[in-house]
């Protein structure tokens, strides 16, 4: 049944008429008609396009090659989950452009795509010039443990301070690594200042809602799960 159209609050524009999409419980709202005006012209900005040039750069620097200048339209949805976490990384990406900074956690198998969307997140978001981040945590923890060495290139705190700068950071593999007191704290710490300095951050993982607080503190999954929670990616590989 074609969803009704409803009259919603958009805090920047006031009220606004619209349909609410209910895909398993996750409801999402069309978005404001005005925010996508102010999307379109943050796009025809002529610094954005300035921007837009170092953003896509570090979309390619450090996000899967494979994935690369991919967009929505190539994450296929013969399936009302696959549909619906579509429209959930959409609006996430939209979110993000207009300035919110609301955190989101992917949780799924091996091979059902987490990666991939969330690399399209990050080419969407780069046509509005903005620069994310994508890390592993195994690669991240490697990286840090190196800084402990006597003669040592960088320091702990200047990774830190680079990870939390990107406008967008996907940390992947969450729940792979060895899960010791020192990780936890690394990735806490990291998410709770983008948090509070305004800055999304999407998790991607192979544990379960049930299972992730194994991997994460309970303060970093409250900082995450504030724009849906956690998305499930609950299909076979797509490999």
């Amino acid at each position: 049944m074609e969803p009704e159209t409803k009259t919603f609050v958009c805090k920047k524009h006031g009220e606004y008429q619209g349909k609410e999409i209910d895909i398993f419980g996750k409801k999402i709202k069309q978005l404001c008609p005005k925010c996508r005006d102010d999307i379109d012209k943050i796009r025809d900005d002529a610094k954005t396009r300035v921007r837009r040039r170092t953003a896509l750069e570090s979309v390619y620097l450090s996000f899967p090659k494979r994935y690369i200048g991919k967009s929505f339209d190539d994450w296929i949805t013969k399936t009302k989950s696959k549909e619906r976490n579509k429209k959930i990384a959409v609006s996430f990406a939209n979110k993000i452009i207009l300035g919110d900074s609301r955190s989101l956690i992917f949780s799924g198998g091996v091979g059902t795509g987490k990666t991939f969307l969330a690399t399209i997140i990050a080419n969407e978001i780069a046509k509005s010039g903005l620069v994310s981040r994508y890390v592993k945590v195994s690669s991240l923890m490697r990286r840090i443990k190196s800084t402990y060495q006597q003669n040592a290139s960088e320091s702990e705190s200047d990774i830190f301070n680079e990870l939390v700068k990107p406008d967008l950071l996907v940390i992947d593999e969450v729940g792979l690594q060895y899960d010791s007191k020192h990780e936890q704290i690394v990735l806490t710490d990291i998410i709770d200042e983008r948090y509070c300095n305004n800055k999304p951050t999407l998790v991607i993982t192979n544990a379960d809602e049930q299972t992730i607080h194994n991997h994460l503190t309970e303060r970093a999954i409250d900082r995450l799960r504030e724009a849906s929670g956690v998305v499930k990616f609950d299909w076979e590989s797509m490999r």
